[in-house]
């Protein structure tokens, strides 16, 4: 892959070869997951990508909405890599970041909602599931936040996301130092009827703040 496939024209000048390889094993190996987790595109698939899996965690407690609990349906989201690394590359902080992508989540969660009619074991899904480390601003969404639950998931996961930072941003390493505890993975939950609203609702964010305030 060529640098100029692996970073948009603007962001190539602002990394080193070094980095330029890196990206460019990175955007591979998404391909290779992609494949074994047979992840399906959301949209046009170049932001996001899901897969319905069992949720194998801890009971949580949804706002209106049934207990999420082990063994439920539940939609992963995952990000695309190449949106992730051009929105770090035209960023200058991870807060910058954290705002790009939910505007992101935003347009997409109205075709994450009707995926839920078309996909397999879609009418099963009992909520959407995410873990990012930049989650300011998705309560708006509709979202709830939780801690992951302590074990080597939450520390392997807090190291790759830590890694995905460095990858991202033109500065990673001092972003990370700076925002060490700010940048803490969490996961994004939810419930099957708010994704729902997305999908059916013109104005689902009124909706949302309307069942926030009950």
């Amino acid at each position: 892959m060529s640098s100029q496939e692996t970073a948009p024209t603007g962001a190539t000048k602002k990394i080193g070869l070094l980095k330029k390889a890196v990206v460019a094993v990175w955007l591979q190996y998404e391909k290779l997951f992609h494949v074994v987790f047979r992840l399906r595109p959301v949209g046009d698939g170049k932001s996001f990508n899901y897969r319905i899996r069992k949720y194998s965690g801890p009971p949580l407690e949804l706002r209106d909405a049934p207990v999420l609990r082990s063994g439920d349906h539940i939609m992963e989201i995952h990000f695309e890599n190449q949106m992730l690394f051009e929105t770090g590359m035209s960023s200058r902080t991870p807060m910058q970041i954290g705002i790009k992508i939910i505007r992101e989540m935003e347009k997409a969660l109205p075709d994450l909602g009707k995926e839920l009619s078309t996909a397999p074991n879609g009418d099963k899904v009992k909520a959407l599931y995410g873990v990012s480390m930049i989650h300011r601003g998705s309560e708006s969404l509709g979202y709830q936040n939780f801690d992951l639950p302590k074990g080597m998931f939450a520390w392997m996961t807090n190291i790759y996301l830590r890694i995905l930072i460095r990858v991202i941003h033109p500065a990673g390493n001092e972003r990370v130092k700076d925002h060490g505890q700010s940048l803490k993975p969490r996961m994004l939950i939810m419930p099957r009827e708010q994704m729902l609203i997305w999908a059916n609702d013109d104005e689902p964010r009124r909706t949302i703040r309307q069942m926030q305030q009950r």
